[in-house]
């Protein structure tokens, strides 16, 4: 996720103003202390202008690379 809001020019804190929730919140899904559904995952992509499919690739990717 940091790797996505940085590709797009967007801070911790301006990604959490998108989604309407604290700064903390965005800390805490990037430091591994909380999980993500889809539906969270949905909001990310499109605070960050960028579609769930291309995530989702990229996503799969990364596993695939480990």
């Amino acid at each position: 996720m940091r790797e996505m809001h940085c590709r797009h020019d967007l801070t911790q804190a301006e990604l959490a103003k998108y989604l309407y929730r604290p700064q903390s919140y965005v800390s805490k899904i990037e430091s591994g202390e909380r999980n993500l559904d889809f539906v969270d995952v949905y909001e990310i992509c499109r605070c960050c202008g960028e579609g769930f499919e291309d995530f989702a690739a990229i996503f799969v990717q990364a596993i695939k690379q480990k």
